[in-house]
């Protein structure tokens, strides 16, 4: 029997089957190629990949070194973003209550120190109120 076996697409050859293989082979050779294929891009579900991915050479390029999928790599992004957001508040926090706390010692009334007041810029919504400066994401 010629039917080649195999679990990788490396494992099949191209020059199988064979011209002298008997067509009744033909079938096991297609059926292989479609487990590898399946094997290989098994999707969410292991049965193949539910719709078709189309690729550039250039977005293969850009996959090159990756040791982490995209997402992963994202997400990791995302939470250097958020700690990064978050020490910038708590920063801005310290100023804004550092400074009402001067504006008392320098003698500006209560009233004026804790007027409150809001202003969003740049996705981030900052409020002033009670001599506390708070920094919220919108």
């Amino acid at each position: 029997m010629s039917v080649e076996s195999g679990t990788t697409i490396a494992d099949l050859s191209s020059n199988w089957p064979l011209n002298s293989d008997p067509i009744l082979e033909g079938d096991d050779h297609i059926r292989l190629i479609k487990q590898i294929l399946k094997s290989q891009f098994p999707g969410e579900l292991g049965e193949g990949l539910a719709s078709p991915v189309t690729l550039t050479e250039q977005d293969f390029e850009n996959l090159a070194g990756t040791t982490s999928s995209a997402q992963a790599q994202i997400d990791a992004i995302n939470l250097i973003l958020d700690q990064a957001v978050s020490d910038i508040a708590k920063n801005i926090n310290d100023i804004g209550t550092k400074a009402s706390t001067i504006a008392l010692s320098d003698g500006l009334d209560e009233k004026a120190a804790t007027k409150s007041t809001s202003s969003v810029f740049g996705g981030i919504k900052h409020t002033f109120s009670n001599g506390t400066l708070n920094i919220i994401t919108v």
